[in-house]
């Protein structure tokens, strides 16, 4: 269901998960020694188990905006979006710092998405949450 602003926000945290597979964590104008940085730029690409998280978090966000119906699913699914792309920016985060000692590396956008991506399904969390208490209000009144 579209119309509720949980959903906006579920869509836009996936987008923003999804977004990570074009726009790169850092990037360097020096010649990289390393093998994360050997294109100039640190994507999600070069990791499989961030591809993965980051893949998985975002298809976790975009499915449970079918869970209207079931508001404490969609609640728990929100949490556990918000909670793969935390660990997701963590690992990221990991190894751009075990590579960044190695030349001029300065951080990209992407490196933003996972925070705003967490905030976003933090936000769906707490408008679900909302409307659960209002439903749950409004079967007393019958």
């Amino acid at each position: 269901m579209i119309q509720r602003i949980q959903s906006i926000f579920l869509i836009l945290a996936g987008g923003a998960s999804f977004g990570l597979l074009g726009l790169p964590f850092a990037s360097t104008d020096a010649a990289a020694a390393s093998g994360l940085f050997a294109d100039s730029r640190y994507t999600i690409q070069d990791n499989a188990v961030l591809m993965i998280l980051f893949l998985a978090a975002g298809l976790a966000a975009v499915v449970a905006v079918l869970f209207y119906k079931n508001r404490p699913l969609q609640m728990r699914v929100a949490a556990i979006v918000a909670l793969v792309l935390a660990v997701g920016g963590g690992l990221g985060a990991y190894f751009y710092l075990q590579d960044a000692g190695h030349g001029a590396v300065k951080p990209a956008i992407g490196a933003a998405m996972p925070v705003l991506g967490i905030i976003l399904a933090l936000v769906a969390r707490r408008y679900i949450g909302k409307d659960e208490k209002l439903v749950r209000s409004m079967d007393r009144l019958r």
